[in-house]
């Protein structure tokens, strides 16, 4: 990787491109094994140097990287990168989600969920998506929305701090 240690290595090129943290330079991936039609990774202008667009939100100050989280949804939980927009994407599909919204909270990703049947939206996720086993589910009454509309997902984490004492629901693989 070009950033080793806090250190970029030698000979790479680093800026921030609408506070994305892009890395460039002779010594860069041209792309992921196997391969992928992934945008993240492109040719610089010269055609000599390849440019990586990490998806890390960053500022550039005084020639130091400060690095700020995700510019997407996507989270790392016990070694998997699982996108919470598109799991929840998927779970409303399920006619027993009213409403859903997946986050990560301490090293965990949580499933909360609007519905009546929490056992058949489980039964939904396991059959439609690999990483339904990383989910610790919660049925919960209602979920909090800002005032322009979108999900409040900083009250999301606080319902889950309140509750923090309830019992969980597991998923069967997360027993083990």
């Amino acid at each position: 990787a070009p950033i080793s240690n806090g250190i970029i290595c030698w000979n790479n090129r680093y800026e921030a491109v609408n506070d994305e943290l892009v890395i460039a330079g002779w010594n860069v991936a041209p792309g992921y094994l196997p391969p992928t039609e992934s945008e993240a990774f492109t040719l610089s202008p010269d055609g000599r140097n390849h440019v990586y667009r990490t998806g890390d939100r960053c500022r550039v100050v005084d020639k130091m990287v400060f690095l700020a989280g995700r510019m997407d949804n996507v989270v790392k939980v016990r070694g998997f990168r699982v996108d919470t927009a598109g799991m929840e994407a998927l779970l409303i599909a399920c006619q027993a989600v009213e409403d859903v919204v997946v986050l990560a909270w301490r090293d965990a990703l949580w499933g909360l969920v609007v519905t009546k049947d929490l056992p058949a939206v489980k039964l939904f996720a396991q059959e439609n998506s690999s990483q339904a086993h990383l989910i610790i589910w919660r049925a919960v009454a209602v979920l909090p929305y800002t005032k322009s509309g979108k999900r409040d997902r900083q009250a999301a984490v606080l319902q889950l701090q309140e509750k923090e004492d309830a019992p969980v629901e597991l998923s069967e693989s997360n027993n083990m």
